[in-house]
């Protein structure tokens, strides 16, 4: 009986343990999307750049890093880096005009804006 109760305390210390982590790691993970939008809207786009790729890798159709990002890009002129964020802000934010305007722009830019038209 007591053995039962050791490995009982034991698992129990363990799962504590892996639920601090978890929390830790969401925690760290929010709080480096904060800075990398701080340092991105300040003008540090190329030191946050990293952060900025890190956060969006774990949520995927976070809005406000497709937006950083795809605007980023353009005012870099890297404008193939800007047109795959463009589009993905588009497919995360059908309501939106501000993305699909700016991507019909940037493809009259790079002068596709007809075939583009038809897709």
């Amino acid at each position: 009986m007591p053995r039962i109760r050791i490995v009982i305390g034991v698992l129990l210390g363990l799962s504590a343990i892996i639920v601090g982590l978890y929390f830790l790691n969401d925690w760290s993970i929010k709080a480096n999307r904060e800075k990398a939008l701080k340092l991105a809207n300040r003008g540090d786009f190329l030191e946050a750049e990293p952060a900025l790729q890190a956060a969006l890798a774990h949520s995927p159709n976070d809005v406000e890093m497709l937006r950083v990002l795809a605007k980023n890009y353009l005012a870099a002129q890297r404008k193939g880096d800007a047109e795959e964020y463009l589009t993905r802000w588009v497919a995360a934010t059908s309501d939106q005009a501000e993305p699909l305007l700016l991507r019909i722009e940037l493809y009259r830019e790079l002068g596709q804006f007809e075939g583009r038209k038809r897709e």
